[in-house]
């Protein structure tokens, strides 16, 4: 932050140097032309007849025309009369003088203002990184655990269950979890489906807020087995995929997700208790 300052004054001070440049070279500039305004006004008043019609000064046009023309140019270099030949090259060399402060004045200004720009562009990012890693350290995260399977055992209906927990620091909004069961030959890759053969949901949504370390169980979802499934589940050709997703709002209402996808059967032996997560379909964000 202290850098970030430093450049900004830093930056100002070149543009304000380059402001006052200019200004003094405008200043300079005009008293320039004034003054060479005034002296060629003087230089035509000297140049005017006299009407002194004394004997000593009864010259002819003639006589005047006949003065010799090194005395004409040293006249000319004496008085300073703004003749062409003799003024250009110190009208020169100022104007160039002029031109190597005006550049130098530019380059100042340019150099501050870009020091300036550069330095509010890093401190907006600084503020939107900073603003992004607090929030992401106080956003609600909710995630599962837990999940487990019972009646397999019983040979009846197999009832699953999960939990779902919010691990963040501040309170999830407009929680919509979903569950659902989906039997698949195994191995399985790809999206499950949401709706069996009838067309009927296959997962339960429930709503809700979770505060943090609030732990909250969706429906539990259950599926009955015909005997051919079960010999398949035996012989590691079927598998049952308990899978969930949960949809939230975090207190700066943005929205996030988390799915899960619990294996039970396939390469893993069926039994009543604790669920191994699938090698697919588990992200969040």
């Amino acid at each position: 932050m202290i850098r970030r300052i430093l450049d900004i004054v830093c930056g100002a001070a070149l543009a304000f140097v380059g402001v006052i440049v200019w200004i003094a070279i405008f200043g300079f500039r005009k008293q320039k032309i004034e003054q060479g305004g005034g002296n060629t006004e003087s230089a035509a008043a000297s140049h005017q007849p006299s009407n002194d019609q004394s004997p000593g000064n009864n010259l002819t046009g003639s006589e005047e025309n006949q003065q010799p023309a090194s005395e004409q140019q040293g006249a000319g270099q004496r008085t300073g009369t703004g003749h062409p030949k003799l003024d250009r090259p110190l009208s020169t060399r100022a104007d160039i003088g002029l031109a190597c402060i005006a550049g130098f004045a530019f380059f100042c200004s340019a150099a501050g203002l870009w020091v300036i720009y550069q330095t509010s562009l890093a401190t907006g990012e600084s503020v939107v990184i900073a603003s992004d890693t607090a929030q992401r350290q106080l956003r609600a995260y909710i995630g599962f655990q837990g999940g487990v399977v019972q009646g397999y055992k019983n040979g009846g209906e197999i009832t699953f269950h999960v939990i779902e927990k919010n691990f963040g620091a501040t309170p999830a909004r407009h929680v919509i979890a979903t569950v659902g069961t989906s039997a698949q030959p195994f191995p399985f890759h790809g999206e499950l489906p949401t709706k069996d053969a009838a067309g009927r949901l296959t997962t339960e949504p429930s709503e809700g807020v979770l505060y943090p370390g609030g732990e909250s169980q969706p429906p539990d979802p259950k599926i009955t087995l015909s005997a051919e499934q079960r010999q398949q589940m035996e012989h590691g050709t079927l598998a049952v995929f308990f899978f969930g997703r949960i949809e939230y709002e975090d207190i700066y209402r943005h929205k996030h997700f988390s799915i899960f996808r619990y294996q039970f059967g396939g390469d893993v032996a069926p039994t009543d208790g604790p669920l191994p997560f699938a090698t697919e379909g588990n992200d969040f964000d």
